[in-house]
């Protein structure tokens, strides 16, 4: 058969295709039920010869090829999805992927018939069998939906006109879709702890900063030289007359003389340095040092910044007009403070954002300040208007403006660019009298629903710290106008305006959601909303906005106790939900529910008296509970103490033990805390008396404890003491360069003369029996002579006295002379005469040296 013979038309492709897959949509079958094939014997089926490789393949996974390519290779139509075919192939356990179905094809030598003559033979030979084989079905009379009809070969077939189509299965039908790490720049929980922990303390260090420059622009040689700048028409516009016919005039006047002022100033500064690194504005998280000390300044020095700024060289820099931009406004603040007008420096601090939970925080160019940057200024002032009660801000070198804050400041940094190293969070104001005072509501005009969620106030505990911190810079008594300005912040809370978004509504501190309301509030019955929010979504679903006023907060029976306060009689529940975990059973109706109430539906508890004996009323675990000083009786105290217990049982009087909270531990177990106990107020004396002398027996008791344990020390150096010095009266004494010398001998392993003069285990003379003798010469059976005994023997040194020893004793010279006087030789011979005192020796001075080098080796 030639090449051109097995040629398919690209039209016939697409055919096959395409009613293949109709085909496959459709289902093969849809007349009759499916049902169990009968299966035939291998023995019906006839013989026919197959070729190893199909004549013609068809894959549907690739693009319809040209006419050239099926001349020399088969066409081949891939099925991936084996279930959607809705073929099922009942054969062995293996189930074979590939079948070879026989079509009549005609001679060989006749041009192939095309994909319709196909697609017909196939038809027709498949309704013949489904005949014979819906036949063979009904005489079974067995139905099943697991098998489906596959065609068989007719036996009356020509052999000589069968060929091969060979429909290919892929095997790997379900792919391992495997998904892709996500990998999220977000940092751990510890990450926000710690930046949440340097936020603070940058807050803390650019606070200091600004309360330090505000004591140097009042120095008073500072404005004697900055008072001679401005004239006396210029000092008249700055404290012009009180207009009553009409004000404007002398606000008027007032800031021609701010603005002649500023004049004045920009002609007297010189150079304008510009910043060294990102100066006070803000730095991202990965350029923050957390280097060593030697690597900072190694940093530094790279980076060519300036040593720490002193009052000096501040204020030589202002008298020349020379300096950076927030020198330049410091010195504008000092010039206004030497005509007596009440200006305030302020500061927008700029510590690391802790809102930012990015890992990684990429920069262009990190230290450097763009012009973009520094548009929107980190310092600048303000000054009183007497006239209109309110403050002006001044601008003189960044924007050059002066304001009076409406709505809107000009001050406040916009764009994208502006804002990445200036984020308006915290600004504080500083004035003459050393006053420190948070201004941030006049700049910021989303201050509830942005900024507040970036500052370190944003909850109830950084609230606390936040108010110390202002609380510590602020250094003067409350006046009149910090009145004015607190009114004119509310002011400026109530016309903030409405939130945009649902986000911003999150926590708002005056408006509310339905659905934000927690599990115990619920809002004031009658309450109206006092606006509406769309949705941007699909659903455009419009919600209701209530103030944060109409929202009532519900407590348990439980909860309004602990807060000192009990439930009115015939009282009604606004709520129920499911009770928490441990939660104590003060609703007897049902166990699962807990109702909560209002603050209207409780009342103040009042605990009963305690009787003349001092009796007092406790609950069933035999204390009583203490939350609030309100739950105490009129007639008792309060003692807290840890022996207060003991204390009342030792003199024999009534008391309660007071619990005070509860401490939580594993398992949500509630463990009570006995803070102290509650007496009558006759007892306080007492009980207190008593604490008192308690206290003082148990400090007693730890100072002789503390006593016995250093005289045990004592005794203990005393007895080595005392052992060494034994030691030295009978050998000599050995110094601590001879062991150094010794242990490089036995290194060394060195036996010359020379290494014997310094000291160490060396042979004895014979017959000479002196010293501690070696476990090897006792326990060796061997003679003398073949092994001397030998023992230790102190370095000799040739002089008498060492200059860096104060002294050197009569025994030690004579040693070193060769002489032994007639103690050391008693000693010797005493030591010597017992074996058991030399043994005894032996430990103890093994005992002392293994001490010795563990806790005393400085002796």
């Amino acid at each position: 058969m030639n090449s051109s013979d097995k040629n398919i038309s690209k039209e016939q492709f697409h055919l096959i295709r395409k009613i293949l897959q109709e085909k496959k949509e459709a289902g093969v079958q849809t007349n009759r039920p499916l049902k169990r094939k009968k299966r035939r014997l291998r023995s019906e089926i006839p013989n026919v010869e197959t070729s190893t490789e199909p004549s013609i393949v068809i894959n549907l996974e690739e693009e319809a090829p040209s006419a050239t390519n099926f001349k020399n290779e088969p066409e081949v139509i891939d099925l991936e999805n084996e279930e959607e075919q809705r073929i099922n192939i009942n054969s062995d356990a293996k189930r074979k992927r590939c079948i070879a179905v026989k079509y009549k094809a005609g001679n060989t030598d006749k041009v192939p018939k095309s994909g319709d003559d196909y697609l017909n033979e196939f038809q027709e030979v498949g309704k013949e069998n489904s005949e014979t084989e819906h036949e063979d079905d009904e005489e079974e009379g067995f139905e099943s939906e697991d098998f489906e009809d596959v065609p068989m070969v007719d036996n009356d077939v020509d052999d000589s006109r069968i060929q091969d189509v060979s429909v290919t299965f892929d095997s790997n039908n379900t792919q391992n879709s495997s998904k892709k790490k996500i990998v999220r720049n977000a940092c751990s929980n510890v990450e926000r702890i710690r930046r949440k922990e340097d936020h603070m303390i940058y807050l803390v260090m650019f606070s200091l900063a600004g309360f330090i420059r505000n004591q140097w622009i009042n120095n008073s040689k500072l404005h004697k030289k900055l008072s001679k700048m401005i004239s006396d028409e210029i000092f008249a516009l700055l404290h012009p007359e009180n207009d009553k016919e009409l004000i404007i005039r002398s606000e008027r006047k007032l800031l021609d003389g701010l603005k002649k002022c500023m004049e004045v100033y920009e002609k007297k500064w010189k150079i304008l340095n510009a910043y060294d690194s990102t100066a006070f504005y803000m730095r991202f998280w990965n350029e923050l040092p957390y280097e060593s000390t030697q690597q900072l300044i190694n940093k530094r020095n790279r980076l060519n910044t300036h040593n720490t700024l002193e009052e000096k060289s501040f204020i030589k820099q202002v008298n020349k007009g020379i300096g950076d931009r927030d020198i330049y406004v410091q010195g504008f603040v000092a010039l206004l403070r030497s005509c007596q007008i009440n200006a305030r420096l302020v500061m927008s601090c700029q510590p690391p954002d802790f809102s930012n939970l990015k890992e990684k925080d990429n920069d262009t160019n990190p230290y450097i300040l763009k012009d973009e940057v520094i548009k929107y200024p980190i310092f600048w002032c303000e000054v009183w208007n007497k006239f209109s009660k309110k403050w002006l801000s001044i601008d003189p070198i960044n924007l050059k403006i002066i304001e009076s804050v409406k709505a809107n400041s000009k001050l406040e940094p916009k764009g994208v660019i502006q804002t990445k190293r200036n984020i308006m969070r915290y600004v504080l104001a500083f004035d003459r009298k050393l006053g420190c005072k948070d201004v941030t509501r006049r700049y910021i005009q989303w201050y509830n629903c942005k900024s507040r969620k970036k500052r370190i106030n944003k909850d109830k505990e950084g609230q606390e710290w936040y108010n110390k911190l202002i609380s510590a810079l602020q250094k003067r008594k409350r006046m009149k106008i910090d009145d004015f300005e607190d009114e004119y912040f509310k002011e400026r809370d109530i016309n903030e305006g409405f939130p945009d978004t649902i986000s911003e509504l999150k926590n708002h501190p005056y408006y509310v959601l339905e659905s934000d309301l927690r599990q115990n509030e619920i809002l004031k019955p009658g309450s109206k909303e006092c606006g509406y929010l769309r949705k941007n979504n699909k659903s455009k679903q419009t919600l209701r906005v209530y103030r944060r006023d109409d929202v009532l907060v519900l407590r348990s029976a439980k909860d309004w106790y602990m807060k000192g306060r009990i439930l009115k009689a015939g009282c009604r529940a606004l709520k129920r939900v499911k009770k928490r975990i441990n939660s104590s059973n003060f609703d007897d109706d049902d166990d699962n529910i807990e109702r909560l109430y209002p603050y209207e539906e409780t009342e103040l508890y009042i605990p009963p008296l305690a009787k003349a004996d001092g009796e007092i009323k406790k609950n069933a675990y035999g204390n009583i509970e203490i939350f609030t000083s309100s739950m105490i009786p009129k007639n008792c105290v309060l003692i807290e103490s840890p022996v207060a217990i003991k204390a009342c049982k030792a003199i024999h009087i009534e008391f309660a033990p007071s619990v005070t909270g509860f401490k939580f531990e594993k398992g949500n177990k509630a463990k009570p805390i006995l803070s102290g106990v509650v007496v009558a107020n006759w007892f306080r004396e007492a009980v207190e008396c008593a604490i008192d002398s308690i206290e003082y027996s148990i400090v007693e008791e730890k100072r002789k404890e503390r006593e016995l344990a250093a005289l045990k020390e004592w005794n203990s150096l005393f007895l080595k003491l005392r052992i060494s010095s034994n030691l030295n009266s009978a050998y000599g004494k050995v110094k601590d360069e001879n062991k150094k010398i010794r242990a490089i001998s036995d290194e060394n392993n060195s036996e010359s003369d020379e290494d014997f003069s310094m000291g160490g285990f060396l042979p004895a003379r014979k017959n000479d029996h002196t010293g501690y003798l070696n476990e090897g010469s006792q326990s060796d059976a061997q003679s003398d002579d073949d092994f001397p005994p030998q023992g230790y023997l102190p370095q000799r040194v040739h002089t008498k006295y060492n200059e860096e020893d104060d002294y050197v004793d009569e025994e030690e010279e004579n040693y070193y002379e060769g002489e032994e006087n007639d103690e050391m030789i008693a000693n010797r011979n005493k030591l010597t005469a017992s074996p058991s005192a030399t043994e005894q020796m032996d430990e103890e001075f093994d005992d002392f040296m293994s001490e010795m080098n563990t806790e005393y080796t400085g002796i």
